[in-house]
């Protein structure tokens, strides 16, 4: 047990090293902060949050390197000589298309065939998916705080087209960390202008006593206040 609580300190350190990090405490909304500092299943808040179903949609699988995410192939335990990272992006929208949040699942790909079939899965939020798969039922926060927003427009609302499960790629030799291209279920601007401050999470799942996945998610300020607040009135952390 020490030494699992040691390994997870150290890379709640790490992480919160490799990037600007404020901490749920630091945002004026109260839910927010409870949404951010929140170790339970991010979906179940949002659809409480949003008063109806989420579904994904831009669901985009990929196959990367160890090397390509050397923080996540640490945290997950996988040699930058091991197996595959699967990649999975997407988005949760409303029925009516609204994003809430923008999604990033780095894991092993060395994993079960029924989990590996779960997160190429565009049909249901992953979640609640892998939990019915039997993992995802624990999660160690890492960190939050403030990232970007950038807008995607033209959101397929319910009803419409549903976007199919990306096939992972092969990656060509010595090509850049990939960029999974989204599905016709959402259509990016060419050249995205800056986005507004988002309140963002990232956080460790588990398999069982072995770490599973590193989620990262965004959310989109028009519904999750990203407003800090101010120094002598924020949470201890």
């Amino acid at each position: 047990m020490t030494t699992e609580v040691t390994w997870t300190e150290n890379a709640r350190a790490a992480w919160a090293d490799a990037r600007t990090t404020g901490g749920a405490g630091d945002f004026a909304s109260p839910l927010t902060r409870m949404l951010l500092s929140s170790e339970g299943m991010t979906t179940t808040l949002l659809e409480a949050w949003a008063g109806r179903p989420l579904r994904p949609t831009a669901v985009a699988l990929e196959r990367a390197r160890p090397a390509w995410w050397p923080r996540e192939a640490e945290l997950l335990r996988v040699p930058e000589d091991g197996p595959e990272l699967l990649v999975r992006r997407s988005r949760l929208v409303t029925p009516e298309g609204d994003a809430l949040s923008r999604n990033r699942i780095v894991a092993c790909g060395d994993m079960p065939t029924e989990l590996r079939r779960v997160m190429g899965d565009a049909s249901a939020p992953l979640g609640p998916a892998l939990q019915a798969a039997g993992t995802g039922f624990r999660r160690t926060l890492l960190a939050a705080g403030t990232d970007r927003w950038a807008p995607l427009e033209n959101v397929v609302p319910e009803g419409g087209a549903r976007p199919e499960a990306a096939e992972p790629e092969a990656a060509g030799p010595g090509a850049a960390e990939p960029e999974a291209a989204e599905l016709g279920a959402v259509r990016a601007e060419a050249a995205p202008p800056p986005g507004a401050g988002a309140a963002f999470k990232t956080y460790l799942l588990w398999h069982g006593e072995e770490p599973f996945a590193v989620v990262t998610e965004v959310f989109n300020p028009d519904f999750v206040p990203a407003l800090r607040a101010r120094r002598a009135d924020r949470r201890p952390r």
